[in-house]
């Protein structure tokens, strides 16, 4: 069972398409997806799906009873906590659709992302749920750097994805609307240091990401020139 717990705004929506031509029995989570997150815990037979993506927290995941016992393969892609927030801003304000689309309009960008709980991607991936540390995290769930996502996990399906497959699109990019698209320069630097402070916890998260792919770049660049190998050999 492979799970891949796909933080919003963190580049998902590129790479489930890996996951799309790797499996056959694919269950997505999220709110236009198969089911809800928190409809998970009550999902039938796991058995049913070789792998489960989209947005599944894990205080989610490990409600369901026999989740654990499969001893999935997780996976999730980390960003820098300020750029994931500016990013869900541009994204809700531009799309209508968005379940936050309304609120979004009574408040500026600024004040949105200052309003944001702290650490959401820790949290996400069950801190203090699951695991009691970062570091708990990264021994459990493979963590990659958004900027290496697409690099990574073309390399991790190596074995399943043939060379000759249709190359991944970079998807769920939001178009930049001059008048209230937002981006750090929006901020002053009293804010910024506010927000560095707030998501210290995420901001260690990225840290320990990026060296741990830092030490098996090596491996991943090998693993990308043989189509046969595979980084879970």
């Amino acid at each position: 069972m492979h799970i891949f717990l796909h933080i919003p705004k963190c580049g998902g929506s590129t790479i489930r398409q890996l996951y799309y031509q790797a499996f056959e029995r694919v269950l997505l989570v999220q709110a236009n997806g198969d089911i809800d997150s928190s409809a998970f815990p009550a999902l039938p037979d796991l058995n049913a799906y070789d792998a489960v993506i989209g947005h599944l927290q894990v205080r989610h995941m490990i409600q369901h009873p026999g989740v654990m016992a499969l001893d999935p393969v997780l996976h999730s892609v980390i960003r820098d906590p300020i750029d994931r927030l500016i990013s869900l801003w541009n994204f809700i304000r531009v799309y209508p659709s968005h379940r936050l689309h309304a609120k979004a309009k009574q408040t500026t960008g600024v004040q949105f992302v200052m309003s944001q709980a702290q650490n959401q991607q820790a949290d996400f991936l069950g801190l203090g749920k699951l695991f009691d540390s970062i570091p708990d995290i990264i021994d459990r769930v493979t963590c990659v750097p958004l900027e290496q996502s697409v690099d990574y996990f073309s390399a991790y399906f190596s074995d399943r994805v043939p060379p000759t497959t249709e190359r991944i699109k970079i998807t769920n990019t939001t178009p930049q609307k001059k008048e209230f698209s937002i981006n750090r320069d929006s901020f002053s630097k009293a804010q910024l240091s506010e927000l560095l402070d707030r998501h210290a916890t995420d901001l260690e998260l990225l840290a320990s990401c990026r060296a741990v792919y830092d030490r098996t770049r090596e491996t991943i660049v090998t693993a990308r020139k043989s189509p046969q190998s595979s980084l879970r050999a």
